[in-house]
C-alpha cells in the first residue's frame, strides 16, 4: 500500500501555490450577461449562449484550458487555502482536528525539511517497484496505488448503472496514458511531442538517482508500454458509443482469460458491494496488448 502522507502533502503544496489571490474568485453561475445576442441562436447556439463570456474570459497564461469548472476549482482551492492558513495561524485545542490540519500544513510548507528528506518518504514504495517481477506483483502494486487515489494503467469508479439506475456498478475504464490521447502515441504528427515526453521521463528518472544512460533506457520502456496501451485503447469516437462501452459481467469473468491474474485485488473486494463490474474500454489492458521491453 502506498503511504498517503507524502502524497497529501504534495496536494497541500498545490493548494497553497494555486490560491494566491487576495479575495475569493466569484461563484461560477449562469448569467444572461454571458449571452451574445448579436449571434442568431439557430446559426451558432454555443456562441449565442456564452459568446460574451468567452470574449471576457481568455485562457489564463498559466492554464491550458479554461471554463466554468476551472473557475469552480480555483474558488475551491482558495477556500481550502484559507482554511489551512487559518488553522496554521490560530490557537487551536491540543490533539484536535484543527491542530492536525495546522501541523500538516506546516509540515508541507517546511521546504528545508522536504529538501533534506528527498525521496526518503517514498523509499519503501520505490523498493517495492524494484522488486516487481511478475504480473501478479504488478496488479498487487496497482491495487495499492488505486486504493491511495493514484490511478495506473486503467481507471476505476462507481456510478449508477446506465441501464438500471436503481443500482450502482463498479466501472473499469481504459487509462494509463500520460499524454492527452492515444493519437499522441500513434500518429506521426505528434512525433515531436513524444520525443519531448521521452526526454521529460528521462529527466525525472535521473532526478530519482538513475544514471543518464539507464534513465534513457527506462524512459524508452515507459514510452513503449504506454504506446502498447494506446494501441489497445478505443478512440474518442468509439468511447461515445453507449452500447459498445456497456459491458457488464461478474467480477470472476475478468480474471478468467488469465488464470492467476489478481485483478480481483482491484475489482473484486467485498467493499465494492456486489459482483457486477462494467467495462468502459478497459478490456484491452487486461488482454495484454503485446510484449513490452523485451
Amino acid at each position: 500500500m502506498i503511504s498517503k502522507p507524502w502524497f497529501l502533502a504534495f496536494g497541500v503544496l498545490l493548494v497553497l501555490d494555486a490560491a494566491a489571490a487576495d479575495s475569493p474568485p466569484p461563484v461560477p453561475r449562469f448569467s444572461v450577461g454571458y449571452l451574445d445576442r448579436a449571434i442568431e441562436p439557430g446559426v451558432d447556439f454555443y456562441h449565442f449562449a456564452c459568446g460574451t463570456w468567452v470574449k471576457d474570459n481568455p485562457v489564463p497564461a498559466d492554464k491550458s484550458r479554461w471554463g466554468s469548472f476551472a473557475e469552480l476549482r480555483e474558488r475551491n482551492l482558495f477556500l481550502i487555502h484559507d482554511l489551512l492558513e487559518s488553522a496554521a495561524t490560530a490557537r487551536v485545542a491540543a490533539n484536535s482536528p484543527a491542530q492536525q490540519v495546522a501541523d500538516f500544513c506546516r509540515s508541507a510548507m517546511d521546504t528545508n525539511r522536504l529538501e533534506r528528506l528527498g525521496l526518503e518518504p517514498i523509499a519503501a514504495e520505490l523498493a517495492r517497484i524494484d522488486r516487481m517481477d511478475s504480473m501478479t506483483n504488478l496488479f498487487a502494486l496497482l491495487a495499492g496505488l488505486h486504493a491511495s487515489g493514484i490511478p495506473g494503467m486503467f481507471g476505476v469508479g462507481v456510478s449508477p448503472d446506465a441501464k438500471n439506475s436503481g443500482i450502482y456498478a463498479f466501472d473499469l475504464r481504459q487509462g494509463g496514458l500520460s499524454l492527452p490521447d492515444r493519437d499522441y502515441y500513434l500518429k506521426e504528427s505528434f512525433a515531436r511531442i513524444r520525443e519531448a515526453y521521452r526526454a521529460h521521463v528521462t529527466r525525472m528518472l535521473t532526478l530519482l538517482g538513475e544514471e543518464p544512460a539507464v534513465a534513457a533506457g527506462h524512459a524508452a520502456t515507459v514510452l513503449e508500454l504506454e504506446t502498447a496501451l494506446a494501441r489497445a485503447s478505443r478512440t474518442r469516437v468509439e468511447l461515445r458509443d453507449p452500447n459498445k462501452n456497456y459491458n457488464k459481467f461478474a467480477t470472476a469473468e475478468i480474471v478468467a482469460p488469465e488464470p492467476g491474474n489478481p485483478v480481483g485485488d482491484v475489482s473484486g473486494r467485498p467493499r465494492v458491494g456486489g459482483p457486477a463490474v462494467r467495462d468502459r474500454g478497459a478490456a484491452g489492458v487486461f488482454q495484454r496488448p503485446g510484449p513490452v521491453g523485451g
